[in-house]
């Protein structure tokens, strides 16, 4: 019988697709700063002022395109950026000390597997317990820095905050969802699952006032298309206060 070992080439439109999958992301956390919030005003205010001279006969998306360009770029130049991958992070401690070490530790090991002797596994011995005691001591010295650091920063980065203690938390989660009958009893078959959501959307979709609501809400939207009044500076002001802080941005890379 013959055995072999068969290894799949990669495509190249492949490679090419995963070798672009990083973005730029603008630190637009750092407004929260008002040292840096006036600077970012006074550069904003600067370019929007040279934009609406030359601003008559243009189209809205010539006037979008130049808003975006003006928001990013003052966003870039005041905050900074910083391109965002898929790739795996290396974590904070890992030094160039300790992989030192650890090549160490891995050729006093193959030096044990060549001869087999209790010197050699002496040595090994030692030098594992050499850089367990550096990684140790490093995971201590970088948890104190960042624990320092989220004391200080936690107002100022409350994204950065949350997604480190979740990310901290150790139980695991839930995810099963519990389902029960009109009556409050828990269905435990997946045709009876089946079946009571299927009666919760037809009871949903079918009552008497859900076509006359629809009905109403097409109307009230003809009537303001009809009137076709503008948005006003307090209702944009009022729709910008209800934008949430440390959303992901979206193609335009501008958050909230």
């Amino acid at each position: 019988m013959l055995v072999s070992k068969l290894r799949k080439e990669k495509m190249e439109e492949e490679v090419k697709c995963k070798r672009e999958e990083s973005y730029e992301c603008l630190r637009s956390y750092k407004l929260a700063s008002r040292e840096i919030a006036d600077k970012y005003r006074y550069e904003t205010e600067k370019r929007f002022e040279r934009e609406n001279v030359s601003r008559t006969h243009r189209t809205l998306e010539s006037i979008w395109g130049s808003f975006k360009s003006i928001v990013t770029e003052t966003t870039r130049n005041v905050c900074g950026s910083y391109k965002k991958t898929n790739k795996r992070k290396q974590t904070s401690w890992w030094t160039s000390e300790i992989k030192y070490q650890v090549k160490i530790k891995k050729d006093k090991w193959k030096q044990y597997l060549s001869h087999k002797t209790v010197e050699k596994y002496g040595q090994y011995k030692q030098q594992r317990k050499v850089v367990k005691e550096l990684i140790q001591r490093e995971k201590r010295k970088k948890w104190e820095e960042f624990g320092e650091k989220m004391e200080k920063d936690h107002k100022s980065n409350q994204k950065l905050f949350y997604r480190v203690l979740k990310n901290a938390r150790k139980t695991p989660r839930n995810d099963n969802v519990l389902i029960k009958d009109k009556d409050g009893n828990l269905l435990k078959e997946d045709t009876a699952i089946m079946e009571r959501w299927r009666g919760y959307f037809d009871d949903l979709l079918n009552e008497e006032g859900f076509e006359r609501d629809v009905e109403q809400e097409i109307g009230e939207t003809q009537e303001l298309s009809e009137e076709e009044e503008g948005i006003s500076m307090e209702e944009l002001k009022k729709a910008i206060n209800t934008l949430k802080n440390g959303k992901a941005a979206g193609c335009d890379r501008i958050t909230a």
